[in-house]
């Protein structure tokens, strides 16, 4: 239901990260492509990639997101019916 949503502009947060210096980021999603979300972290550009990583982007609740399930175009990822 949300995975088909567009991501810009919301509130994201990194939740679980490969990378562990990464986890716990908290910003806004600024930009998206294929394999990264951009999120503006205090004033900073952060360049997180999908895969591997767990999110939660907020809606009108948090919600969680695998990084694995989103790593598509975006334009490509809001064409699909919701099946997820």
């Amino acid at each position: 239901m949300y995975l088909n949503q567009e991501f810009i502009g919301r509130k994201c947060r990194l939740i679980r990260s490969s990378d562990v210096s990464k986890t716990g980021l908290e910003g806004i999603v600024v930009n998206e492509t294929h394999n990264l979300l951009i999120v503006k972290v205090e004033g900073i550009l952060k360049k997180i990639p999908k895969v591997g990583n767990l999110f939660e982007i907020y809606f009108d609740k948090w919600i969680e997101i695998e990084g694995d399930l989103i790593n598509i175009k975006p334009e490509n990822r809001i064409k699909i019916k919701s099946k997820w």
